[in-house]
C-alpha cells in the first residue's frame, strides 16, 4: 500500500522521429533504461497518435532519475539531429545529386549530414538535411551555393501594401501558387501576419524572378484601383476544355474581358474546392468574364452523340484495365463518354460518343493519335531469366509500373508456369555461359517479356529492365569467420 501511494508519473516531451531511436530494434534500448531505473514503466504515444508525450511511472526516486536519463538523451539527439529544411529548384536537384551521386555522396561524408531529397515525381522541391547544427549550415550552404553557380539565382524584395498581402496570396494560397509555377517555381515569401511590415520577397533565377515581380507589382496595383470578385461553381471535368490546349480557351477570356480567371491546382483539401473558379477585376470586366465562361458551360453541357470507326483489332487497347484510357480521355475532354461494341458485336467497328459537340471533336481526334501511335509500335522479346521477374515487378508491381510510365511502353511477363526448350542452365545477365549464341538457341519461353511500344521507348525500356537484375558475387571467407558475419541470432 505504501509502494503504491509512493507511485508518481512525470511526463517528458520527446518529439516523435525520436521515438523509434529511443526504443530501439525490437525494444531492446528502453528495456535497457527501464532496467536501470528499477523497472519504471515508460509510455510511448501510437505512432498515429502524433503525439510527443512519453510518460514515465514508478517510485518517485526511480522516475525522477530516470526523466533525468532520458532529457539528457532527448538533448543529445536535438543537437545530433538539427534539421533544415531547404528548398531548390527541381530542375537542379540532378546537379546537386552529380553523376551517380557523386556530389551529394561528398557533402554527406564531409559533413556528416544525412540529406533526404523528394522522391522522384513528387511535387515537393525541399531537400532535407538532418545532423549536428554547425553541420547542418555547412551542407545547406554547399547545396545553396550549387544551386547559385548553376544559374544565375538571385533575391529581389518588393514593397507590397500589407493590407492586400491576404488577396494575392489568395485562397488556400491558390493564387500565389499559380504565380510561383508560372514564373518557373519561383520562391515568393510574405512576412508574418501581423508583422505589419510590406517587404515580400522573391528567390529564384533572374528571369523568372523579374516576371514573378511584374506579376506582383501588376497585381498589387490593380487591387488597389479595383477590388472586385466573384466564385463560380464549374464541374471540376469541365475545367481542362475551359482551359484549352496551352491555355489557349481562357487566355481568350482573359483578353477579350480583361480580368484574371484561376482555376483550382488540383491540392485543394475539400471536395467544395474543387469546382470553385475565382474571376477577379474590374466589376464590369468581371461581369463579362463570368458570363463568358457561363456560355461555355452551357455549350459544354448540350450533350450530343457522335460515333466514329474504329478497327476492332484497336478495341482491346482502349478497354483494357477497366476503360482507364477512355476515362483518361473523357476527364480530358469535358467528360465525354465513349461506348466501344461488346463483345458479342466483335466485328463492328462502331464507337459512340456522347458529350459536347467541341469535346467530341476533340475526342475523336486524340482516338486518331492513339491509333497512329498503336501503327507505328512495334513488340520486341526481352530475355531475363524468371528468377528475376519478381524482383523486376517489385512490390505490387510498382517498379515495372513505373517503367512503363516513364516509357509509355506495354510490358508482359509470362505466365508463371510457362515451360521452354531451354534446360537449367545458369544464367548472368542475360548470357547463358557468358555465350549470346548459345542463349539465342536455348531461350525459355519462361524467361521471355514481351515489351510493346515505339520502336526506341521499347530499347530504352528494355535497358530499364536490364538495369534491374541483382548481381550476385561469390566472396571466399574462412569458414570459422562465419559465426562473427551472421552474429547472434542472425543480428548481423
Amino acid at each position: 500500500m505504501v509502494e503504491k501511494e509512493n507511485e508518481v508519473s512525470k511526463d517528458l516531451m520527446i518529439e516523435q522521429r525520436f521515438h523509434r531511436q529511443i526504443i530501439g530494434a525490437k525494444g531492446e534500448r528502453i528495456k535497457v533504461i527501464r532496467e536501470s531505473f528499477n523497472q519504471v514503466v515508460i509510455i510511448f504515444p501510437e505512432p498515429n497518435d502524433k503525439s510527443d508525450k512519453v510518460t514515465i511511472r514508478g517510485t518517485r526516486k526511480d522516475v525522477d532519475q530516470c526523466y533525468k536519463h532520458l532529457s539528457q538523451l532527448n538533448k543529445e539527439l536535438l543537437t545530433n539531429n538539427h534539421r533544415v529544411e531547404v528548398p531548390i529548384f527541381k530542375q537542379f536537384h540532378k546537379f546537386i545529386i552529380g553523376k551517380e551521386g557523386a556530389n551529394i555522396k561528398k557533402i554527406r561524408d564531409e559533413t556528416g549530414t544525412r540529406i533526404d531529397l523528394p522522391a522522384e515525381g513528387a511535387d515537393s522541391d525541399v531537400i532535407v538535411i538532418t545532423g549536428m547544427k554547425s553541420n547542418v549550415e555547412t551542407a545547406r550552404d554547399r547545396i545553396q551555393t550549387i544551386q547559385n553557380e548553376l544559374e544565375d539565382v538571385v533575391q529581389v524584395d518588393i514593397m507590397i501594401p500589407s493590407k492586400i498581402h491576404n488577396y494575392i496570396i489568395g485562397a488556400k494560397g491558390r493564387q500565389i501558387r499559380q504565380i510561383m509555377d508560372d514564373c518557373g517555381g519561383v520562391v515568393i515569401r510574405f512576412p508574418p501576419e501581423g508583422a505589419g511590415s510590406d517587404k515580400v520577397s522573391i528567390r529564384g533565377p533572374k528571369d523568372c524572378v523579374q516576371k514573378a515581380k511584374q506579376q506582383l507589382i501588376a497585381i498589387s496595383n490593380e487591387q488597389q484601383i479595383n477590388n472586385f470578385s466573384e466564385e463560380l461553381k464549374i464541374k471540376p471535368e469541365h475545367h481542362r476544355y475551359l482551359i484549352g490546349k496551352n491555355g489557349a480557351n481562357i487566355k481568350k477570356v482573359r483578353d477579350n474581358a480583361g480580368a484574371r480567371v484561376f482555376f483550382p491546382t488540383g491540392k485543394e483539401e475539400s471536395a467544395a474546392d474543387r469546382d470553385s473558379v475565382i474571376i477577379t477585376g474590374k466589376k464590369e470586366e468581371v461581369i463579362k468574364a463570368r458570363q463568358m465562361l457561363e456560355e461555355m458551360v452551357k455549350d459544354l453541357e448540350k450533350v450530343v452523340e457522335g460515333e466514329m470507326k474504329v478497327e476492332p483489332k484497336y478495341h482491346k487497347h482502349f478497354v483494357a484495365r477497366r476503360g482507364a484510357i477512355l476515362k483518361q480521355i473523357g476527364d480530358e475532354f469535358g467528360g465525354v463518354t465513349i461506348s466501344f461494341p461488346r463483345s458479342a458485336q466483335r466485328d463492328s467497328d462502331r464507337v459512340v460518343l456522347k458529350g459536347a459537340k467541341e469535346c467530341i471533336e476533340s475526342a475523336k481526334q486524340r482516338i486518331t493519335e492513339i491509333i497512329e501511335d498503336l501503327d507505328s509500335q512495334i513488340t520486341i522479346e526481352c530475355v531475363i531469366p524468371s528468377k528475376y521477374h519478381r524482383t523486376l515487378m517489385g512490390t505490387r508491381g510498382t517498379r515495372v509500373q513505373a517503367i512503363t510510365q516513364e516509357h509509355d511502353v506495354r510490358i508482359k511477363f509470362p505466365e508463371r508456369g510457362t515451360n521452354g526448350v531451354a534446360g537449367d542452365e545458369d544464367v548472368a545477365n542475360g548470357d547463358i555461359n557468358g555465350s549470346t549464341d548459345s542463349l539465342e538457341k536455348s531461350q525459355k519461353k519462361s524467361d521471355i517479356i514481351i515489351i510493346t511500344g515505339r520502336a526506341e521507348k521499347c530499347e530504352s525500356a528494355q535497358n530499364a529492365l536490364l538495369a534491374l537484375i541483382p548481381i550476385t558475387i561469390e566472396v571466399e571467407v574462412p569458414f570459422d569467420l562465419h559465426r562473427f558475419i551472421i552474429g547472434q541470432k542472425g543480428r548481423e
